[in-house]
C-alpha cells in the first residue's frame, strides 16, 4: 500500500507539469470520453455531472489509499516497536541475571566457608572478608533473631516480619531467597538471604544492595517513549519498575493469564501484541523474558496510546500532507473541467509559487545549522549534504562509501562507544551521539549525530537517515561554564569563612564545609540544599551551641530573619566564648549571600586591649600617684635618652620633664657617686637584665641624696627590649639611720665582748671559792673529823651546800648563755635515743616532783627513730623544761611528755597543768633574766635563764622552740627537730 501511494504521488507530480503546457482548450483527441463536448447531445449539466462522478470516484479512491497507507504504517510501527522492545529486553535481562548470580555466588562462598583462614580453618573476620570481597561491603552474617553477628558491620535490612519470613523460607527451601524492596532514608534496598551451613547452621548469610545499582544496567537502553520496564515475580507481584523505581504490591498484569495465551516454547522469552478486549490486558505490545534467579520475569510494555503517539510523531505530518495533496488534486481535477482557461491564466502564477516554495525550502535548509546524511544497509554513507563542509571543513565526498567510525572519532567513554556501535549493528535508532573531528589545521570540532533506521515493506533494513549538528561552540561554552563552576565551588570550599546562598524564597542553594563546621559540628549531614532558612536556624538553635538561641529559639530565629532582610551585619555568640561575624548581601536576582567569619581571636584581642587600656589607665594613675620617682628611657635610640618622668621624680630631683626629656639617663650622678655602683648599673643596662642598686645622686640644686634605684627592661613578644623603667626611692633618711645603727651596733658589740670577757673571768673567779665552799660543806655534813656538836650545825652545812650548788648552776647557765649568744658553743652530735634520754631526765626530776605532789607522765613511744644531736645539750633542754613545769604546777597536778610526728619531723612536747602564762608575757620569759613575777616577794624563785638557754640550744640543733600557754590552764612547750636530723633505719 505504501509503494502504491508513492507511485500515485509520483504520477500526479509528473502529470502536473504536462498539464501546465496545455493550450487554453484541449484537443478532442486528448480529452477523455467523459470530457468530450457534444454541443448537440450533451449539455453543461451533464458535463458537470460527469465531472462530479469522476471527482467522487477519485475521492473514494484517495480515501481508500490514505486509509490503507495509515493502517499499514501503524502496523509497521507496532512491529518495529515490538522488535525494539524484544531487543532491549534481551540486553536488559542478561546484566540483571548476572547481577543476581554474582550476589548469590558471594553468599554461597560465605555459606560454605570457602572464605576461611588457611592456617586456622576458621571463617574470616569481617575486616578480612571486606578486603577480599572488595565492593561487596554490604554482606554480613545474621543471627536467627535478625541481629548482625559479632565482628560484622551493620547492613541495611528489611523489617523484622519480612526478615523472619525470609529466614523461614531460606531454611525450608535450602536456597537463596530475595526480599521485596524496602526504603531506608529515601533509598531503596533489597536483601538476599541464605542459611549458613558452615559452623552454626542457625545463622544466616545476607547481602544487601541498593536498587539503583540494579537500575543502572537499564540506563543505557534505547527504548520508545512511554516504555515501562517491570521486574515481577511469578505470582504477578511487581518487584521494581522503571522509570518509577518504587516497590508495589499492585498486580498490574496477570502473569498466569499471559502465559495461558502463549505456548510453552515462548514462556522463557517472547513478545506479543494484545488488544484491549483480550483478558482485560491493557498493554497492546508486551515483551517478556524469564530470569533464572528467584523466579522473576522481566517485562517491557507499551500501550496503544504510546504507539499511536509514535505513529503520529513519525507519519501524521506526511499523512496530512498526502491528504491535503489528494484533496488539492481532486479540487484541481474538479476545477480543470470547469475552467481550463482560468487554470491557464494562473499557470504562470502557480509556476512562480512553486519556484518560490522550492527556493524557500532550499534557503531554509541552507540556513539551518544541521546537515543531512544517509547510510546504506552496510552502515556506509550514501549521501551527505553540502552543509557538512561549513560545519566540519570536510568534503562531503570524503564520507561517501565509508562507515561512520572510519570517518568520525567517538571520543567518549569506550563503553558508550561500544553501546553505540551495538545500536548500529542491531539497527536501533539513536539520538545526539557526540563525535570529535580533528581538522588538518590542528583545531578540534565536535558534532552530534541523530539517526533513525529505515526498513522496507518486507522488514528489510535499508540503512539510516539523520542529521548532524556542530556543537563545538556549545561544548566549549559548557566546558568553560563547568570549569568556572568548579573554580567557584573550590573557592567557596577553600574559604576560611562560612558561605551560604539562599534563593529568593529563602531556600538553601549551597553552603560550604566551613559553615557546617561553625554552626553544626557533628551534624553536617543534616544541612542539605533545599532546606529553608527558618528550619536551618531552628536546627542550630536547638543544637545547644548558642546559649541565647537555646533559651528563646523562636525569637532568636525571628531576629536573625529580620537582620538578613535588612542586610545588616551582626555578631553571633556561640558557647565556649566563640564569636561569629555575619554579613548578608542581596543579589539582583533576589538571592541572599551570607558570609560567616570566626572573629573569636579578634574578640579576645579586643578584650585584651580593653583590659590593657584599663590596666594602662590604672598604671598611669599609680605611676603619677606614687611617691617614688619613675624615669623611662628608650634603649633603641642612640644614647638611651629619657622619654618619661613622673611628678614624683620632679619633686625628688627638682628636674622638670622639659629639663630631662631627650637627655641621657646618667645626668643625676656626680663626682661622689660610687664608680663600682655605676659600673654595676651600666652592666645591667647593657645586658638588659634587671638591676637594683643604692646610689648617690645629685638634685638640680646640686644637693646630694641617696636613691634606691631599680631598673627593669620591658620586652615585646619577640624578645626585643623596648624600654628601661627606673624607679627612684629616696633612702637618705634610711641611710642616715643605717649609719647610726652601724655605729650603735659597733658599740654594742664592744660592750657584748666586754661582758663576755667579764663573765668568763668572773665565772672562773667565782667557781674556785664556790667549789671550796661546796666541798667543805660536804666535809662537815659527813662529819669526817668527828661530830659537830650541835645538831643544827649539820643542817646549816646542808644549806651551805645547796646554796653553793644553786649558785654554781646559775653561773654555769650564765656562762652557757653567753657562749650561745657569742656562737661559741660546739655541739658534739651523735645518734641519740630520744626515748632513753627523756626517761633519764624524768628520773632526775622525779624526787622533786614527788615532793611537790606532781605526777610525771611519760607517753613517749617504745620505738622512736634515732636523732642526730648533742646528748648533753638535749638533756639540758629537757631538764630545764621539766624543772620549770614541776616548779609552776600546783599539787595534784601533772606533767606530760609526748612526741608528735608531723610531716617527717619530730615534735617533742612537755605539757603541764600549772598556773600558765598570759599570751602577752610569753615573749618576756624568752628573754634572758625575764620573769613574769619580778617583785621581791615573788612566790617562785629562779633566774629566768632556763627558757632562753633552752631556746638557744634548740636553735643550734636547727629545731623550732615554741611556747603555748593559757593563764590558769597550763603551759605546753615544744621542740620540733627537722627531718634531716632524723636517722632512718636502712632496710636489711
Amino acid at each position: 500500500m505504501r509503494t502504491m501511494f508513492g507511485r500515485l504521488t509520483t504520477a500526479l507530480g509528473n502529470l502536473w507539469p504536462s498539464t501546465r503546457k496545455l493550450p487554453l482548450r484541449l484537443p478532442s483527441t486528448l480529452r477523455p470520453k467523459w470530457a468530450s463536448i457534444d454541443d448537440g447531445k450533451n449539455s453543461d449539466r451533464d458535463l458537470r455531472r460527469n465531472f462530479n462522478v469522476f471527482s467522487l470516484i477519485l475521492f473514494v479512491l484517495s480515501c481508500s489509499v490514505l486509509g490503507g497507507w495509515a493502517f499499514t504504517t501503524y502496523h509497521e510501527v507496532r512491529r518495529e516497536v515490538r522488535h525494539q522492545l524484544k531487543s532491549a529486553l534481551d540486553d536488559a535481562a542478561v546484566p540483571v541475571g548476572l547481577f543476581f548470580a554474582d550476589h548469590e555466588a558471594v553468599l554461597r562462598e560465605i555459606e560454605w566457608g570457602s572464605l576461611v583462614n588457611e592456617q586456622s580453618a576458621e571463617p574470616l573476620a569481617s575486616e578480612s572478608l571486606t578486603q577480599i570481597l572488595g565492593h561487596w561491603r554490604q554482606a554480613a552474617m545474621l543471627e536467627a533473631d535478625g541481629q548482625v553477628s559479632e565482628n560484622w558491620a551493620a547492613i541495611p535490612l528489611p523489617g523484622e516480619n519480612e526478615l523472619q519470613s525470609l529466614f523461614a523460607e531460606a531454611a525450608e527451601e535450602r536456597r537463596t531467597v530475595l526480599s521485596s524492596p524496602f526504603n531506608i532514608d529515601g533509598t531503596w534496598f533489597a536483601t538476599l538471604v541464605r542459611q549458613a551451613r558452615y559452623g552454626d547452621s542457625s545463622k544466616f548469610v545476607a547481602a544487601s544492595f541498593p536498587i539503583r545499582s540494579l537500575l543502572e544496567w537499564w540506563s543505557g537502553l534505547v527504548l520508545p517513549a512511554g516504555t515501562k520496564l517491570t521486574l515481577m515475580t511469578q505470582d504477578g507481584r511487581v518487584w521494581v519498575e522503571r522509570p518509577q523505581p518504587e516497590a508495589s504490591d499492585e498486580n498490574t498484569l496477570n502473569v498466569e493469564m499471559l502465559f495461558g495465551l502463549v505456548g510453552d516454547a515462548e514462556r522463557t522469552s517472547g513478545s506479543k501484541v494484545f488488544k484491549d478486549d483480550k483478558g482485560g490486558l491493557k498493554p497492546e505490545v508486551l515483551a517478556w523474558r524469564a530470569l533464572d534467579h528467584f523466579g522473576q520475569i522481566l517485562l517491557a510494555t507499551l500501550s496503544s496510546d504510546d504507539i499511536s503517539a509514535i505513529w503520529r510523531q513519525r507519519f501524521l505530518t506526511t499523512w496530512i500532507f498526502a491528504a491535503a495533496a489528494s484533496l488539492a488534486f481532486q479540487l484541481a481535477t474538479l476545477l480543470i473541467g470547469r475552467s481550463v482557461v482560468r487554470e491557464a491564466r494562473h499557470r504562470e502564477a502557480m509556476l512562480q509559487a512553486v519556484s518560490d516554495s522550492e527556493d524557500r525550502l532550499r534557503d531554509i535548509a541552507n540556513a539551518a545549522s544541521d546537515w543531512f546524511w544517509e547510510m546504506g544497509p552496510n552502515l556506509s554513507f550514501t549521501y551527505v549534504s553540502d552543509r557538512v563542509r561549513e560545519a566540519t571543513g570536510m568534503d562531503p565526498s570524503s564520507f561517501i562509501g565509508h562507515r561512520v567510525f572510519e570517518v568520525l572519532d567517538p571520543r567518549v567513554d569506550p563503553a558508550a562507544a561500544q553501546a553505540h556501535q551495538d545500536d548500529l549493528e542491531r539497527q536501533a535508532g539513536f539520538r545526539d551521539f557526540t563525535y570529535q573531528i580533528d581538522l588538518t589545521d590542528g583545531h578540534v570540532r565536535w558534532i552530534k549525530l541523530s539517526g533513525k533506521p529505515r526498513f522496507g515493506m518486507n522488514g528489510a533494513f535499508l540503512g539510516y537517515r539523520g542529521t548532524g549538528t556542530d556543537i563545538t561552540v556549545e561544548r566549549m561554552v559548557a566546558e568553560r561554564a563547568a570549569a568556572a563552576q568548579a573554580r567557584l565551588t573550590r573557592a567557596i570550599e577553600s574559604s576560611s569563612d562560612g558561605v551560604t546562598l539562599f534563593d529568593s524564597s529563602e531556600r538553601l542553594i549551597l553552603c560550604n564545609r566551613r559553615f557546617r563546621e561553625l554552626f553544626f559540628p557533628g551534624m553536617e549531614k543534616l544541612v542539605q540544599p533545599g532546606a529553608s532558612f527558618t528550619d536551618i536556624a531552628m536546627l542550630h538553635a536547638k543544637a545547644g551551641r548558642n546559649l541565647e538561641a537555646a533559651k528563646h529559639p523562636r525569637s532568636w530565629v525571628a531576629k536573625q530573619a529580620r537582620l538578613r532582610a535588612k542586610n545588616e551585619a551582626h555578631e553571633i555568640r556561640l558557647d565556649g566564648d566563640r564569636w561569629i561575624h555575619a554579613e548578608h548581601f542581596r543579589t539582583p536576582e533576589g538571592d541572599t549571600i551570607s558570609l560567616y567569619s570566626d572573629i573569636t581571636p579578634f574578640k579576645r584581642r579586643e578584650k585584651e586591649l580593653m583590659l590593657l587600656a584599663a590596666e594602662n589607665t590604672r598604671l598611669a594613675a599609680a605611676v603619677n600617684g606614687t611617691e617614688a620617682g619613675v624615669i623611662i628611657s628608650d634603649p633603641r635610640q642612640p644614647g638611651d635618652p629619657t622619654i618619661f618622668v613622673n611628678p614624683a621624680f620632679t619633686r625628688l630631683t627638682g628636674y622638670e620633664p622639659g629639663d630631662v626629656l631627650g637627655k641621657n639617663c646618667w645626668f643625676l650622678q656626680g663626682p661622689e657617686t660610687d664608680p663600682a655602683t655605676l659600673e654595676t648599673l651600666e652592666s645591667g643596662l647593657k645586658s638588659h637584665n634587671p638591676v637594683r642598686v643604692d646610689i648617690m645622686n645629685y638634685r638640680k640644686d646640686a644637693s646630694v641624696f641617696w636613691s634606691r634605684l631599680v631598673v627593669n627592661p620591658v620586652f615585646d613578644d619577640d624578645g626585643t627590649v623596648l624600654y628601661h623603667v627606673g624607679v627612684h626611692t629616696d633612702i637618705s633618711e634610711q641611710k642616715r639611720v643605717e649609719s647610726e645603727l652601724v655605729e650603735t651596733k659597733e658599740h654594742a658589740e664592744v660592750a657584748n665582748r666586754a661582758k663576755s670577757d667579764f663573765l668568763a673571768v668572773m665565772s672562773h673567779e667565782l667557781r674556785t671559792p664556790l667549789n671550796a665552799v661546796i666541798g667543805f660543806s660536804e666535809f662537815l655534813t659527813m662529819e669526817m673529823l668527828g661530830p659537830l656538836g650541835h645538831a643544827r650545825y649539820k643542817s646549816y652545812a646542808d644549806d651551805i651546800k645547796s646554796s653553793g650548788l644553786h649558785l654554781l648552776d646559775l653561773i654555769n647557765d650564765i656562762l652557757d648563755l653567753s657562749k650561745a649568744e657569742a656562737d661559741k658553743i660546739e655541739l658534739h652530735e651523735e645518734p641519740l635515743d630520744l626515748g632513753a634520754t627523756a626517761e633519764h631526765c624524768l628520773a632526775m626530776v622525779r624526787s622533786r616532783a614527788d615532793h611537790a605532789k606532781v605526777t610525771l607522765i611519760n607517753e613517749l613511744p617504745a620505738r622512736l627513730p634515732s636523732l642526730l644531736a648533742d646528748e648533753r645539750r638535749v638533756k639540758q633542754i629537757l631538764l630545764n623544761l621539766l624543772s620549770n613545769a614541776v616548779k609552776f604546777t600546783p599539787a595534784e597536778g601533772s606533767v606530760r611528755v609526748f612526741v608528735e610526728n608531723t610531716r617527717g619531723k619530730i615534735k617533742l612536747v612537755v605539757e603541764d597543768t600549772g598556773i600558765g602564762i598570759a599570751a602577752a608575757d610569753i615573749p618576756k620569759i624568752l628573754e634572758p633574766f625575764g620573769q613574769v613575777d619580778s617583785t621581791v616577794s615573788r612566790e617562785h624563785e629562779g633566774t629566768g635563764l632556763g627558757l632562753p638557754l633552752s631556746k638557744r640550744l634548740a636553735e643550734l640543733h636547727d629545731a623550732t622552740f615554741a611556747v603555748e600557754s593559757v593563764s590558769g590552764q597550763g603551759t605546753s612547750v615544744s621542740v620540733t627537730f627537722p627531718s634531716h636530723r632524723i636517722l632512718r633505719k636502712k632496710a636489711a
